[in-house]
């Protein structure tokens, strides 16, 4: 046996083995789950981008009695999901009233019209751009909440149904999740946070029957209302640096001022509430559908569909964090750049 282990042929059965999981993974078509007319999947974040989406492919692909969350009744995409046949109901995550009353609504909806919550898809999330000690505490606590402490919660609610129905949990991610971004710090602790509580879910409940997935589904911020109010919270920025000390101004100096110009630049590209479409991008909706019917599904989907994030992120996860890692990331972030020799101190 000895000689065996030190000689090629273990070489070659665990290439061997090592190539046929390979080609088995990402060439044979995985069982998938069946729903019927019974199940029911419930959606958060869906006035817009890919909480929208996935609620539109859920009924219109799978037929599956489809439950959104909005943070209006009276949204534009609320509005239009209830056109389609989907089932909408209030919910704002910071809000622990909001997330009681919608948890209970979902649980009432679903006994009394005789369906199984299959899937839950916790979704909603808002994101705003600062350097965390420019930003207002009501927009890092809102973060938190909305991302990560509310969805905890909401899951929480439905843990009956969960156990006795085997409801599918996906959470969905981010980047962000892997790698804290400068001027995302409470967005990416959030989604840091989210990525961990799916991965410590996952292996708690899978005992029960019950599948946990992670997906990070790439970057389409232009096709969803994400960055949260940005003109308000650009402007209680401002409002709160000038009250700062002068010293203190005069460090941050132009570049604060650079900074806030281009942010609020780029956010008249994200999606008002007024605008819901679905997201025109296959490969997002490939992993999604994947999370849903894959029998025995991935721990994370991830969708690399942007070629500058799947290069970077692959250079993040080779690197040290380290001077070379943290320049690379703020070149990487492509902000207006601080100048030593602005400030005074």
């Amino acid at each position: 046996m000895k000689p065996f282990l030190q000689s090629k042929g273990l070489l070659y059965t665990i290439g061997s083995a090592a190539i046929f999981y390979i080609m088995k993974r990402y060439y044979s078509t995985p069982a998938a789950v069946q729903y019927n007319t019974s199940s029911a999947v419930f959606i958060t974040g869906c006035d817009t981008g890919l909480g929208y989406s996935m609620a539109v492919y859920c009924k219109e692909t799978f037929k599956l009695n489809v439950i959104a969350s909005c943070v209006s009744r009276n949204s534009v995409g609320a509005q239009m999901l209830d056109k389609l046949g989907i089932t909408v109901v209030e919910l704002d995550l910071g809000n622990d009233t909001s997330t009681t009353n919608c948890g209970k609504f979902v649980e009432e909806y679903v006994t009394n019209n005789e369906l199984k919550l299959k899937v839950i898809v916790n979704n909603a999330a808002v994101m705003t751009f600062g350097e965390l000690d420019w930003k207002p505490m009501d927009s890092v606590v809102k973060e938190v909440n909305v991302n990560l402490l509310g969805p905890i919660k909401l899951t929480k609610l439905f843990m009956n149904l969960i156990l006795s129905h085997h409801t599918r949990i996906v959470n969905i991610c981010s980047h962000c999740s892997l790698e804290t971004l400068p001027g995302l710090v409470p967005y990416g602790l959030s989604k840091a946070g989210m990525l961990a509580w799916t991965n410590g879910l996952r292996t708690e409940l899978d005992k029960y029957g019950v599948k946990v997935v992670a997906v990070i589904p790439g970057t389409f911020y232009t096709q969803s209302s994400i960055m949260s109010d940005p003109e308000y919270y650009l402007s209680q920025m401002k409002e709160d640096m000038s009250h700062r000390p002068a010293p203190i101004q005069e460090l941050y100096g132009e570049y604060f001022h650079n900074y806030i110009d281009y942010v609020s630049s780029i956010s008249k590209y994200s999606v008002n509430l007024d605008k819901p479409a679905c997201i025109e991008d296959d490969q997002v909706m490939r992993n999604f559908h994947h999370a849903l019917v894959d029998k025995n599904p991935r721990a994370l989907y991830q969708c690399n569909n942007v070629f500058r994030y799947k290069f970077y992120h692959s250079i993040f996860r080779l690197l040290p964090c380290s001077y070379f890692k943290d320049r690379l990331i703020i070149y990487f972030m492509q902000m207006p750049v601080y100048k030593r020799n602005e400030s005074k101190a």
